[in-house]
């Protein structure tokens, strides 16, 4: 928590692996900034867990991997989705999420 004097960027060359055999990979193409976002980090927000190490919390992006899981006809490697990230993490470079966390973008 805290103001952006708070914050630290971090570089990582390394692609993330799959949290879950249910998960997409996604690379991240497009990220927002919202007011949930604004209000965690400032002062925290008592109705969640502490602000995640990677804010962001909706992201635009293309599927890198797919889980062993995932139904082969739902999502292929290189569609592109939207994804809601109750965790944060939407302004990494990377983000594994549930599939049932991505839409199919036109």
């Amino acid at each position: 928590h805290g103001g952006v004097g708070n914050m630290v960027i971090r570089q990582y060359d390394d692609v993330p692996t799959l949290k879950d055999t249910d998960h997409l990979l996604i690379k991240v193409e497009a990220s927002t900034v919202s007011s949930k976002d604004c209000v965690i980090r400032l002062k925290g927000d008592p109705s969640t867990p502490p602000s995640p190490p990677i804010p962001g919390f909706h992201a635009v992006g293309t599927i890198a991997a797919i889980g062993s899981k995932v139904p082969p006809k739902a999502f292929a490697e290189g569609n592109r989705v939207a994804v809601l990230l109750p965790d944060g993490g939407g302004n990494a470079k990377y983000v594994s999420v549930p599939r049932t966390a991505a839409v199919l973008l036109p």
